[in-house]
Formats: C-alpha cells, structure tokens, sequence
C-alpha cells in the first residue's frame, strides 16, 4: 500500500529513462521500476516509414515520448510525473529538441488527466540532491550515489544512465518536493 505513486522522467529522443517511485506508508521513498526505453525503435515499430519522411523523425520521437510516459502513467496510476528539464548549455539543438519532447509529454499527461501535475527539476538541483556536484558531468560518480540512496531497492549494475537518471530524478522530487527539504 502506498500514499503516493509518481514516475520520474530522463528526459531523451533518443532513450528515455522512466523510474516508477512510491511514498510508502511510513512517508519513505521506494523504487517500483526503472528502465529505459529506445524512442528509436518505438518510433521504428510504431508508425510508417512513409509518414516518417513526411513529417520528420524529431516528430515522431515526440509523439513516442509522450506515448510511452502516457503507457507508464497509465499501467502503474501514477499520481504525479516529473522530468528532468531540458538544460541550455553549449549544445542548442539538444535543448530545443529536449524542450520539444518535455512538450509532448506534458501534453499527453494533461490529455489523459488534466488533475495530473508535470513537474520538472533542473539539472543541478537533481545532481545534488543525490550527493554529486551540480555541474559534474560524470556518469560513474551519479551510478554510486544513486547506488547508495536505492540500496538494495535496486541493482544498478543493470541499468544504463537514463534508468539511473531517472531514479535520481525521483529521489530529487522525494527530498524537495515530498519532504520539504532544500537542496
């Protein structure tokens, strides 16, 4: 039993890490599922390669974006979704393409339940609240802290970066949102 379910979001085009979290009945966090899932492939399996070169790949991942945060959204009831937010650093089309895709996700959360809040965290405040610098870029450093606040939860020599983003995503949410705290 839980007082509250949320997915937390790694936001990508390309791979896009989803994390299902809960606030158990003793108000502590827990990991229900992470993975990551290939938009390629989705976008690949899902819709015709002529529509494809019709109206552009970037499209269509948008489209497979928001249908796979909606499936999630759908099969586990989520009660809130929150995302990384896109970050403007030296690399602007990832950053439009990243705020294109938060669009898509934040409109088919709103069509399928208007009552469901979309969040977002940016980069930094994420990265600290597990314990890692805010302007580290390093993968392995966020594997051990997320490592460390899941314990046994979760074996995170399975997941790649986008699941382990994800739950990092949905621990930041926990500790400022859920619980107060500032980071």
């Amino acid at each position: 039993m839980y007082k509250h379910v949320y997915l937390s979001i790694d936001p990508g085009t390309s791979m896009l890490g989803t994390a299902i979290n809960a606030i158990n009945m003793n108000n502590q966090w827990e990991i229900l599922h992470a993975c990551t899932t290939n938009i390629e492939l989705v976008v690949r399996h899902t819709y015709p390669s002529e529509q494809i070169m019709v109206h552009g790949e970037r499209f269509f991942k948008n489209m497979a974006c928001g249908r796979v945060v909606e499936k999630f959204a759908d099969d586990w009831w989520v009660n809130d979704v929150v995302s990384e937010s896109p970050y403007m650093g030296r690399f602007p089309q990832a950053f439009a393409a990243l705020t294109e895709c938060m669009h898509s996700m934040r409109n088919a959360m709103y069509s399928q339940n208007p009552n469901r809040v979309f969040h977002t965290i940016d980069p930094s405040t994420i990265k600290k609240s597990v314990g890692v610098s805010g302007k580290s870029g390093d993968k392995e450093l966020m594997r051990k802290a997320v490592q460390g606040i899941a314990g046994s939860m979760v074996n995170v020599d399975w997941l790649d970066e986008h699941a382990i983003d994800s739950i990092a995503v949905g621990y930041s949410w926990y500790r400022s949102v859920w619980m107060g705290q500032s980071i």
